[in-house]
């Protein structure tokens, strides 16, 4: 169950340019002005039931035999009374915990029988003005959608609350507060909340509880809150997946209008909270690892339920993207004032909160408040320049179409969360189809003035918010509250220098002659063409109609920084990283990035361990795009001394007070006890980054992206196969190539011989963690059946964790189990666990985790896990077999690397899946406790 503690975040960039000045909009053949409402989606069918409950019906083939629902409630932790905060929030849990048709667990139990998971697929939050629930069953049986339907209904009205029940899960919301607040996270709330919300009713009624209340809290209060507020008037039901809606209609209307309606009372209604401020607060803690400085702006959060709305709305996320842009733009320059920025828009409780988050070193945050105090007064009073609005226009043209594209692609629980969003707010459910053509027709009418007149907002003091954030061992090098308002009030007084244009390029590169083609095959039981280039290079293309105008690419080759010697070790896998930040060929960053807008074209370099590569996607109309920047980045990096210490000083700024993270030093112990403390297998200090020798990664990367001919390429998705080979040939074509094909060096220390237990002490809460593992080498691992067993075990293990560790015992909110397998360079497993709980009861709860490990060596799963792991290995085999990045992963480690045998085998998955038993498990699972030792740490708190 998610606590929506959290904000979610609103990117969305802006459109193209367009001559007519649009203040109508067609669509379908139909005329609409600003003051009209935006139509709904005509697929969506909308029935109100007699007792008042709202049902959302939709059909959609993403995933295939898949039916998502979702039951939206109207009423959240706003409502709660004093004594009752947390209520709305603990009621969420008891829902998982007894209904008057699926007692205790059944609600789990019958859904994990179908291969969903707990969390992944079955799950629930609670906010201050909402609570959702949500599931996914198959829809190729009638029984579990019949299912489906009661389990909504029972949510709706018919929960158990069983006292027993209610005591067993106080102690999960404990361990859920303990997860989620008893640490950095909690105490930067108690700075945040009151900042942004003030005395607010939000502040004080945050949707996880006061604990005491949660203590007190009896089965009559539940009753009493429960029929409060859950009734059908205030709720909906929301079903989009592959199934006919004559199919879903009937089965829902007659467990749901079984509902009874009642009486209660209105839901409050609680003004949004605007105009406290300014607020200026400096805040350091010992475990805070960075600088930072949050500056934020409140406006309320308009409607959006007319074609005008939306307009606005695109005006807005215009103001966004090119203020982002304005930002990021400052973080490449030579002088850079920040290590890291952000500006975004997000939206709770009616408010849009418009934020900008800059990281600094301390020495320099005064220097980088500034700069962004002085950047946010130049936008308010220069504006944005027309070639900044064209290129935020082009990006969320990219974005509209691409939405457009893949309408028929979208996953049915992202149309769920949207048709629930919109019911909430009151606001239609508009087609991708609207979105798309109406954006078009408006975005001719918005020019940089409308987009330039929302920056008022950043001289509004009374929704100013300014916070200075960072280690207790800054705080002599922070800025007080005084001089907080001072550097804004300075910066809002000085006249601002104009800001110089950025030259744009219009091209990356000539097209090179294409080369010839060698030879071509075909892997027809995988569905996989090849062929090999003049100069050695090999591409494995996969033609695929999984998701429509998505192209997936890497590039893989043997050696990475396994080829160089330790002391060469950092300069060789941060090398892409600090070529990346200079640009490519003659082009610096801001000019590659200006270039790109609009384009839908990502790609990433990297040097591994034992590999280099590429890796990235695109669609077809930017296929040539992404091609072009794969041959600059191999054969024509560019080095840029100034921008790789930019990087350089980024990365030492994360590292520099890393150690102040409790759970930062409790993963470097963990590294320390399974790697001994090697070089390449620990996380470096802020001074070892400092002292890279850029020449040296410069030269590394040239090295390892020299011979084209060593790499495979592997492009699957919606491409044309006659396209590609013509785009390929010409540029993979021209890349510099030679004849050798290189290896890796084996510098994987050997694992742990003899059992070890660490304690380490960090930490200010009452929080401990434990992690639980065997760790060993062993080859078989090499065979799919047993990479299939070891995946079976760790389902099975999660799930006697989630019954034993958190329902149980009540002892942690998330207990998860630890499967870890590394193919190369030799066969390496992890097989454990590791969890969150209170001090005093860690050393019980890991005894008791440790025995459900040892007995499944012992007498193997039960048959119902097992027969639950295969449902949902088999689930996990089917989405993978229709998606581009799992055959991407296919291709490289058995088509290109060679880790893996027999790729044909990978068809036969399902079927080895559905062999397996529980002896199978058992041996694996004995064979890897016998020949791995028994590593443990232990997180305590400091005092």
């Amino acid at each position: 169950m998610k606590n929506l503690l959290t904000v979610t975040v609103l990117t969305l960039v802006v459109l193209l340019n367009f001559p007519a000045a649009a203040q109508t909009v067609t669509f379908a053949g139909q005329g609409y002005g600003l003051d009209d409402p935006m139509p709904q989606d005509p697929a969506l069918e909308v029935v109100r039931l007699e007792n008042g409950l709202t049902l959302f019906l939709r059909r959609n083939t993403e995933p295939e035999n898949r039916v998502a629902y979702a039951l939206a409630e109207r009423a959240g932790s706003l409502v709660e009374e004093e004594d009752e905060r947390g209520l709305a929030h603990f009621l969420e849990h008891m829902a998982f915990n007894g209904t008057e048709r699926f007692p205790g667990q059944a609600v789990r139990d019958f859904l994990e029988k179908t291969g969903m998971e707990f969390g992944a697929d079955l799950n629930a939050y609670t906010a201050w003005t909402e609570t959702v629930y949500t599931l996914e069953v198959p829809a190729d049986d009638p029984d579990l959608m019949v299912g489906a339907a009661r389990i909504l209904a029972d949510w709706a009205q018919r929960m158990a609350f069983d006292p027993e029940e209610i005591e067993k899960e106080r102690g999960v919301i404990v361990e859920e507060n303990r997860l989620r607040l008893k640490n950095l996270n909690g105490r930067l709330m108690n700075v945040i909340v009151p900042a942004y919300f003030g005395d607010s009713r939000y502040a004080r009624r945050l949707p996880i509880g006061d604990m005491e209340v949660i203590g007190k809290v009896a089965r009559d209060d539940f009753l009493r809150f429960y029929r409060r507020w859950y009734r059908p008037e205030l709720q909906a039901v929301v079903a989009v997946g592959d199934a006919e809606l004559a199919e879903l209609r009937p089965q829902l209307e007659r467990e749901l209008g079984a509902l009874e309606p009642l009486a209660g009372p209105e839901l409050p209604r609680v003004p949004p909270p605007l105009g406290n401020g300014p607020v200026y607060r400096t805040f350091t803690d010992p475990e805070m690892p960075v600088v930072v400085g949050l500056v934020t702006f409140k406006a309320p959060h308009p409607p959006l339920k007319t074609v005008g709305d939306y307009r606005a709305w695109l005006i807005d996320t215009l103001f966004v993207s090119m203020t982002q842009r304005r930002f990021e733009e400052m973080l490449h320059r030579e002088d850079a004032p920040f290590r890291q920025v952000q500006f975004q828009r997000n939206e709770l409780a009616g408010v849009d909160f418009y934020e900008l988050t800059v990281v600094t070193d301390p020495a320099g945050f005064e220097r980088g408040l500034e700069a962004a105090a002085a950047e946010l007064a130049r936008i308010r009073t220069q504006g944005f320049s027309q070639e900044e609005l064209a290129l935020a226009k082009k990006d969320l043209e990219r974005t509209l179409q691409e939405a457009y594209d893949k309408r028929d692609d979208t996953e049915s629980t992202l149309l769920v969360q949207a048709i629930v969003k919109a019911y909430l707010y009151g606001e239609p459910f508009t087609s991708a189809a609207w979105d798309y053509q109406a954006g078009r027709q408006l975005l001719g009418s918005i020019g940089a003035d409308e987009a330039n007149a929302r920056a008022a907002l950043f001289a509004d003091a009374a929704n100013r918010i300014v916070l200075a954030i960072g280690p207790e061992q800054a705080a002599s090098q922070l800025p007080d509250e005084t001089r907080l308002e001072a550097i804004f009030a300075s910066a809002e007084a000085a006249p601002a220098e104009r800001r110089q244009e950025h030259a744009g390029i219009k091209r990356l590169m000539e097209p090179p002659a294409p080369a010839g083609v060698k030879a071509e095959g075909e892997l027809v039981e995988l569905g996989f063409r090849w062929f090999e280039l003049a100069n050695g290079v090999r591409v494995w293309v996969k033609p695929t109609d999984f998701v429509a105008d998505q192209v997936h690419f890497s590039a893989v080759s043997w050696g990475g920084a396994s080829l160089y010697p330790d002391e060469d070790y950092l300069e060789a896998v941060f090398a892409p990283e600090l070529v990346s930040e200079g640009g490519v060929a003659g082009f610096d960053r801001v000019s590659l990035d200006r270039f790109l807008a609009g384009r839908n074209v990502e790609l990433n370099i990297f040097v591994r361990d034992e590999i280099e590569g590429l890796s990235g996607s695109t669609d077809r109309a930017d296929l040539e795009t992404l091609l072009q920047l794969a041959y600059l980045y191999m054969a024509e990096p560019r080095q840029d001394d100034a921008a790789a210490r930019r990087v350089i000083e980024r990365l030492a700024t994360q590292l520099e007070n890393r150690l102040n993270q409790p759970d930062a030093v409790f993963l470097d112990a963990i590294r320390e006890l399974k790697y001994g403390g090697h070089p390449r297998y620990r996380t470096p200090s802020a001074a070892e980054v400092r002292a890279l020798d850029t020449a040296r990664a410069f030269a590394i990367y040239r090295e390892r992206f020299a011979n084209a001919a060593d790499f495979g390429f592997v492009f699957v998705g919606d491409v044309d196969y006659a396209q590609l080979k013509d785009l390929a040939a010409r540029y993979l074509g021209a890349l510099p190539a030679g004849r050798g094909r290189e290896a890796f060096h084996d510098h994987l220390p050997p694992p742990p011989k003899e059992p070890k237990t660490v304690e380490v002490r960090k930490g200010l809460d009452e929080r401990a963690m434990v992690w639980h593992a065997y760790v060993g080498e062993y080859a078989g691992l090499s065979e799919l059946e047993a990479r299939l067993t070891l995946d079976a075990i760790g389902h099975v293990l999660g799930l006697e964790l989630l019954d034993v560790i958190r329902e149980e015992a009540a002892g942690s909110y998330a207990p998860q189990p630890t499967t870890q397998l590394q193919l190369y360079p030799r066969p390496r497993y992890e097989l454990g666990f590791v969890f969150t709980a209170a001090p005093e009861r860690l050393e019980a709860l890991t005894q008791r985790a440790a025995e459900l490990l040892q007995s499944l060596a012992d007498s193997g799963p039960s048959a119902q896990n097992l027969d639950k792991a295969k449902a949902q290995l088999a689930r996990g085999l089917e989405e993978a077999l229709k998606d581009n990045d799992f055959w991407v992963s296919v291709a490289q480690d058995y088509l290109v690397l060679g880790i893996k045998q027999r790729p044909e085998r990978v068809l036969q998955a399902a079927e080895l899946v559905q062999q397996l038993n529980a002896e199978d498990l058992r041996q694996l699972a004995r064979t890897l406790l016998e020949s791995g030792a028994l590593l443990e740490v232990r997180l305590l708190p400091e005092n």
